[in-house]
């Protein structure tokens, strides 16, 4: 016998058109947690954790659009349609399930929130405050379970190259100028060495280093959250007078590089995407600088914030070095956008642990 529903199956008397026709929503997230799973939808604003697997069998119906009546009318106990009424009418309040017009199409289709796509929102929410569940800020949530990540990275080199130093006090164009003129630019034009370790110099070095407590406070030409640091530069050089084409890493406490490894195709592959990713360049860049983050080193101290104020770190850093190459006369352009997983195979780092965050470009003159 086949059963009908009505609205007042739903729990807590909630009024609710039964003939809705509704799916998931796209921004809909399931994670483990503890004894349950947490469901989340962040345009509502809250997280709810449940428990066993239910919800998960009433969810899938709504991969595509449906009516709460189509699934109540299939359960034949009373029992069970309590149960499945129930489980609804969650769905339905936490924004789970979303109502679709006759075209398939809900509200969060529009044009309000057709342009986020699921992990910017997810990302945007839990790195503000507001509809962040969780605290955020300083809370040093790792301090006692984990070891804080060093302040350097002490690999062993037998003969780093040592970068030019440049005058005290040599002069650079006032601040205003370089603001005025500062422009994205594109050059394979070799890159000389003086020319490189100048940028670097004024760009990437250590300043001083102090300590407080038990953490390291690093001073360098530009900001980062708490004086942490996380950023280390590599340096990928397929034209530059002086130096062998292949990977480096500058050691930005002795203003040098340190050869990491030569030619290979990890190294080809990422010069070659990062000329794709201008658009316009004919031959692969002559400098590829890559900025590789260890994580550990902002998120032992922050928490719901720790990637949020990496990607900070990264655009300062951008600014700086486009304000400093347009000082030198040197053509520079920030990427949106590179490969972690090969330049951690080119780097010999693991992609958790120490993992690329950003790409620049640098070219000479002509």
């Amino acid at each position: 016998m086949t059963t009908t529903a009505s609205s007042s199956d739903f729990a807590q008397g909630a009024e609710i058109d039964v003939d809705r026709r509704l799916r998931l929503s796209r921004f809909l997230s399931i994670r483990p947690a503890e004894d349950g799973f947490v469901l989340e939808q962040p345009l509502v604003g809250n997280s709810r954790r449940i428990k066993g697997g239910a919800a998960f069998e009433i969810l899938f119906h709504f991969i595509r659009p449906t009516t709460p009546r189509a699934i109540l009318d299939a359960v034949i106990t009373a029992e069970k349609r309590g149960v499945v009424a129930s489980l609804l009418g969650v769905c339905i309040a936490n924004g789970w399930l979303v109502e679709v017009d006759d075209q398939g199409r809900a509200s969060e289709d529009g044009d309000e929130f057709a342009p986020w796509e699921f992990h910017d929102l997810l990302f945007h929410v839990h790195s503000r405050r507001g509809r962040n569940p969780h605290p955020v800020g300083a809370t040093y949530p790792w301090r006692g379970r984990l070891e804080a990540e060093p302040a350097f990275v002490d690999d062993v080199c037998e003969r780093p190259i040592p970068l030019l130093r440049p005058a005290v006090g040599e002069p650079l164009a006032p601040i205003d100028q370089l603001l005025a003129s500062r422009r994205t630019r594109y050059s394979t034009a070799p890159v000389p060495l003086d020319a490189l370790g100048r940028l670097l110099y004024f760009s990437c070095r250590v300043i001083s280093v102090a300590k407080s407590g038990d953490e390291l406070l690093i001073k360098k030409p530009y900001p980062s959250p708490g004086s942490l640091h996380p950023l280390d530069t590599y340096v990928i050089v397929a034209r530059c007078p002086e130096l062998d084409r292949g990977l480096y890493r500058y050691e930005a406490r002795e203003h040098a590089l340190i050869p990491i490894g030569g030619p290979s195709a990890e190294i080809d592959d990422l010069l070659n995407e990062a000329r794709r990713g201008t658009g316009c360049l004919d031959e692969e860049p002559s400098i590829l600088l890559v900025f590789s983050a260890r994580f550990r080193r902002l998120s032992w101290k922050y928490q719901s914030i720790a990637y949020h104020l990496l990607l900070q770190e990264v655009g300062g850093l951008y600014q700086t070095l486009y304000l400093v190459a347009e000082a030198l006369g040197l053509a520079a352009c920030a990427l949106g956008a590179g490969d972690s997983d090969n330049f951690a195979r080119a780097a010999g780092t693991n992609y958790y642990r120490a993992t690329s965050v950003g790409e620049f470009l640098l070219g000479g003159r002509t």
